[in-house]
């Protein structure tokens, strides 16, 4: 197992956030938010995550309000 394996497998919320970063980048915030929540059941301390739910949730409502 090199490095990187590793710290994936002893982290995996990271694994989530990158899939978020990809979802949030192109505008799926649908699937953004759930990843972000994911990351938050694995670890609730992770402080990044709760905030950038929070974004998330933000520009998807601000989404919705300008009919995109």
């Amino acid at each position: 197992v090199n490095r990187r394996t590793f710290q994936l497998l002893v982290c995996p919320e990271k694994i989530i956030l990158s899939s978020f970063l990809f979802f949030f980048g192109t505008g799926c915030f649908d699937e953004a938010i759930r990843d972000f929540r994911k990351v938050l059941e694995l670890n609730p301390q992770f402080e990044d995550a709760a905030l950038s739910l929070k974004q998330a949730i933000l520009d998807k409502e601000e989404k919705q309000r300008r009919g995109y």
